[in-house]
């Protein structure tokens, strides 16, 4: 469901792993967030918390956790771009 948008890292100033890191950006914004290509440059060693399968609690079916993560997702699109997220191929905020 992910189409690429970046709206998930671009406030987390309340993920502690990423502070604890100094991943964190007095903005709230990522440090290893790409602004240019809306990607993370880190990506292949991003952390786990960044890592959304990886993070599925063991006890929650991976269909619970991708509904969760789907409406997160929307949330966090909508608050970032003031409109709703796409539903299919990447979204148009992926790309300048």
């Amino acid at each position: 469901c992910c189409t690429g948008c970046g709206a998930c890292c671009q406030q987390v100033g309340h993920v502690k792993d990423l502070t604890d890191r100094g991943y964190v950006l007095p903005s709230g914004l990522c440090r290893h967030y790409n602004i240019e290509n809306r990607g993370c440059d880190i990506y292949a060693t991003r952390p786990t918390v960044c890592r959304v399968n990886d993070m599925r609690p063991p006890l929650l079916s991976e269909e619970a956790w991708s509904l969760i993560n789907v409406f997160v997702c929307d949330a966090l699109h909508e608050r970032e771009y003031g409109e709703e997220r796409e539903t299919k191929g990447k979204c148009q905020h992926h790309r300048k």
